[in-house]
């Protein structure tokens, strides 16, 4: 999925930023990169990033079936975060 690319990448490039002597290969062995995908924080801050976008990509004007679509969320996922606060306005 593209999302997930995305998501794994930005992760990558932070690590890579504190380190930047070491190869890729190397860090991703240090880190075991490969199983950071499995971890059940990976898991949150995924769905938590994915549900944010939803209000945003219906403002472009997709529909709901869209959004649950290019997001490989659920129809129900995807009304629930067009109705609940972003994390941005709760902090506000």
């Amino acid at each position: 999925m593209k999302t997930d690319s995305i998501f794994y990448e930005l992760i990558e490039t932070i690590i890579f930023y504190k380190f930047p002597q070491k190869s890729r290969q190397e860090i991703a062995e240090m880190f075991g990169l490969s199983e950071l995908k499995q971890t059940r924080v990976y898991q949150e801050i995924k769905e938590e990033a994915l549900l944010e976008a939803v209000p945003r990509l219906l403002a472009l004007g997709l529909t709901l079936k869209q959004v649950a679509e290019a997001l490989d969320l659920s129809f129900e996922q995807v009304q629930q975060a067009q109705t609940q606060p972003t994390q941005e306005s709760r902090e506000e």
